[in-house]
């Protein structure tokens, strides 16, 4: 495995380094750039980097501890949890079945609101 960036202090900055990592390699994506091969690399906490698991993609999702609440929810981690597809997931936000925040270009569902959603699934229409 080449390089890692490890951070020993708080998991949050992983996260936060890893998805700015990703906006930056998205932004030069669209303008016709690439990111330099040398910052193409897995960010990770050091909980992370000690038990053995592959460290994620850069831009991808990044691993934060058990205790930590989930705030928002994207529309994958949705599909997932109700097990069906990311298109259905899109077709209940579109239609206003589920609720769904931005935030800047993204969308997400609040976890409240899923569960919301699935309770009123036992009653009539």
């Amino acid at each position: 495995m080449g390089a890692v960036i490890v951070f020993t202090a708080d998991p949050r900055d992983a996260v936060l380094v890893a998805g700015a990592l990703g906006l930056l390699e998205r932004h030069l994506r669209a303008s016709g750039s690439r990111l330099p091969e040398s910052l193409r690399v897995p960010v990770v906490h050091a909980g992370a980097a000690s038990s053995r698991q592959e460290p994620p993609a850069l831009g991808g999702e990044v691993q934060v501890p058990d205790d930590s609440p989930v705030l928002l929810m994207s529309y994958t981690q949705v599909a997932a949890r109700l097990s069906t597809s990311v298109r259905t997931v899109q077709r209940l936000v579109s239609t206003g079945e589920l609720p769904a925040r931005r935030i800047g270009r993204r969308a997400f569902v609040a976890p409240a609101d899923l569960e919301a959603f699935v309770a009123g699934l036992g009653r009539p229409a």
